[in-house]
């Protein structure tokens, strides 16, 4: 206690550093990505480099503080899963022959191959996991629970069949085999997890605070855009433009859609779920009632993506977890004055009605030509031939634009239904 005070006489820098020593690891971690998430919606990380250079600096205090490489990488590893850009990528443009053929080319798509800044932090944290099994002899007693080594398995049947698919049928083999390496990224994640899970399994909940840490920056990133109509600029955005506006007989015209850091609405809206899905049991357990805000904003940003995929999805799982986390929701809620709760969040839902009613509304035109239903039908009718051609193991990864229809093009359906195995596991466990 004495040395704290003689830290505080010397000036500000010295009382933070007495601070920070003195907190718990939970509260050092949410300090430390909530500086780093200001500095980067600041917008002066212009570049891959000075990514890197950020992440560098939060991993060393991390490390700091925790005194653990390998938890420390982890760490910022998961925390730097969802900013693509900055990067090192090199871009193409595929064109299809068939597009080309209609009457208004609208362009090819674009696959890239390179690095993002979780490329380097994965590797690096597999290596300390490395290290760290070999000086404690711990590789049987990892191999010893049976999920390790069932997604071990998936995993090495992945890229095997993936691999020689891409050689042998990809027209573009060097980035076919690039994606197929992203791809395995989701295993690897899912094995370093459960790692740090078996291995350090007292210092797991420091896990649940970069959630956390990530669900917040999604959503004031996203709170920016949707206060703007468009993107902001910031160089963590994939999207950068001007913004575009979905114009579909089935879509609100009049809104913009927002994205997070991620490059479409879609895709923030599943990683927001996920991150529901992994707070929501935590949450409960732990009992803090200002994480409960946390799920809130959660919702609000799965709202302003108007993805209705997600809105059901998130449905579903609100009942499921109605059902499967009863006993944990009841003693939850009797810590909260409840009228109070509900009229919070109709208060919350009525300033949102006019993107959630017209989005239900104009859903009812999503039959018509020229929406999603007849779309996604032209889109079977295309791909169905292509995949009894070769159902089982597809034309190589990358071989088609992004989407399930196409997945089961390019990696087959044999692979497909593991693919997101990973995902599965964490949600078989939370439930």
């Amino acid at each position: 206690m004495s040395s704290q005070k003689d830290f505080s006489n010397h000036g500000i820098f010295f009382s933070v550093i007495s601070y920070l020593s003195h907190v718990s690891d939970s509260v050092y971690i949410a300090l430390i990505l909530g500086f780093a998430s200001c500095v980067l919606l600041t917008g002066i990380i212009t570049n891959f480099r000075l990514l890197v250079l950020l992440f560098m600096i939060l991993w060393f205090f991390l490390w700091v503080k925790l005194k653990d490489l390998v938890l420390s990488s982890f760490l910022t590893t998961l925390f730097s899963l969802q900013f693509y850009a900055p990067n090192k990528y090199y871009i193409q443009e595929i064109i299809r022959g068939g597009d080309m053929l209609l009457p208004l080319y609208g362009g090819g798509y674009y696959l890239g191959y390179g690095a993002n800044v979780a490329n380097i932090f994965i590797v690096f944290t597999l290596a300390f996991l490395i290290k760290e099994v070999i000086q404690k002899q711990a590789f049987r007693s990892l191999l010893s629970y049976g999920i390790v080594s069932v997604v071990l398995v998936c995993a090495t049947g992945f890229f095997i069949t993936g691999f020689i698919t891409s050689v042998s049928k990809s027209l573009f083999v060097a980035l076919s085999v690039t994606w197929l390496i992203q791809y395995m990224q989701m295993f690897l994640l899912a094995l370093l997890t459960l790692s740090i899970f078996l291995f350090k399994r007292k210092q797991f909940n420091v896990v649940y605070v970069v959630v956390l840490c990530s669900a917040l920056f999604q959503f004031v990133l996203a709170g920016l855009q949707f206060l703007r109509q468009s993107p902001i600029g910031n160089p963590v955005e994939q999207i950068r433009g001007p913004g575009s506006f979905a114009t579909g007989l089935d879509e609100i015209n009049a809104i913009y859609r927002v994205a997070g850091s991620f490059a479409f609405h879609n895709q923030l809206a599943l990683i927001m779920l996920i991150f529901f899905i992994i707070l929501l049991p935590y949450i409960l357990k732990k009992r803090y009632q200002p994480h409960l805000a946390s799920l809130f904003f959660i919702f609000v940003t799965i709202i302003l993506t108007q993805s209705r995929s997600v809105w059901i999805a998130t449905g579903i799982t609100v009942l499921l977890a109605l059902r499967m986390l009863r006993k944990e929701i009841r003693n939850f809620s009797k810590r909260f004055y409840w009228p109070k709760i509900i009229i919070y969040f109709f208060v919350g839902l009525t300033s949102l009605s006019y993107v959630i009613i017209p989005r239900i509304l104009l859903s009812f035109n999503a039959i018509y030509e020229g929406a999603g239903i007849p779309i996604r039908m032209r889109l079977l009718s295309e791909a169905f031939p292509l995949f009894l051609l070769r159902p089982w193991f597809g034309y190589g990864v990358g071989t088609n634009p992004s989407g399930d229809i196409a997945a089961a093009v390019r990696s087959g359906s044999y692979w497909r239904p593991i693919f997101p195995f990973p995902i599965f596991i964490y949600i078989q466990g939370s439930c």
